[in-house]
């Protein structure tokens, strides 16, 4: 595979925008619940990437512009090089010799702490706005936002599995959660575990416990093996 050195420097100029889009997906709540980021070729994963390399450059961009502004009205210079690392990238073609290698050394390191500082502050940023009721939460988790938004939950699941006819299923405390990009739950851990089995009589469906004498200390349950699920949130903050 060839790559030319528009397509490198692209992805040069796209890092921003990954670092915003790892960030938004690793600064989720610390109750165990885990979204995965939508797959990279979609659209949505495309819009999350540029739109993030596009505030993060300008951002930046803005930052060195208001410092040149700053330095006009002041009277200050510089003798050597030009500071601004956008400027510096537009003349890097033209520059020779050791100069060529110490403006791509400059605008390097500008992108790769723009890239660190970009994934801090918006992993920083999109945990803050979800410990409120934001719409960032609701985009991020969907239905099972509000459920994972408290110090944790009681699940309650329900498998595929029967026995002599009726559903079984678990009770526990919510650990930890998966949702693919679609919301759907690819797996989930309870701690706590303990058995019930739905038992359909008479035409009501009855909740039938079946105690242990130590609950399960850990089960893990994939999304292929859950019909349903429900949830009760414990620890709500107060509103």
């Amino acid at each position: 595979m060839i790559f030319s050195l528009t397509l490198v420097l692209a992805i040069f100029l796209l890092a921003p925008g990954f670092a915003f889009v790892a960030g938004v997906y690793s600064g989720g709540f610390r109750t165990g619940l885990e979204a995965s980021p939508p797959p990279p070729n979609s659209v949505i994963t495309l819009a999350l990437v540029a739109s993030g390399a596009l505030a993060a450059h300008f951002c930046w961009a803005g930052l060195y512009g208001l410092g040149e502004l700053l330095c006009g009205l002041l009277d200050i210079g510089w003798k050597n090089a030009h500071p601004n690392p956008y400027a510096v990238a537009l003349h890097w073609p033209q520059s020779e010799g050791r100069a060529r290698g110490l403006d791509l050394l400059w605008v390097l390191g500008n992108l790769v702490l723009l890239t660190v500082l970009t994934f801090i502050a918006t992993h920083y940023a999109v945990g803050w706005q979800l410990a409120s009721k934001s719409p960032v939460r609701s985009a991020l988790y969907g239905w099972v936002a509000e459920a994972t938004a408290a110090q944790g939950a009681i699940a309650h699941v329900v498998t595929n599995l029967e026995l002599d006819g009726a559903a079984v299923g678990y009770e526990g405390v919510l650990k930890h959660l998966t949702l693919d990009s679609s919301k759907k739950i690819v797996s989930l851990v309870l701690a706590e575990c303990e058995l019930f089995t739905l038992v359909a009589k008479g035409g009501l469906v009855h909740h039938v416990r079946n105690p242990r004498d130590k609950p399960l200390p850990n089960i893990v349950l994939s999304g292929e093996a859950i019909r349903n699920v429900a949830f009760i949130p414990i620890g709500l903050p107060a509103a």
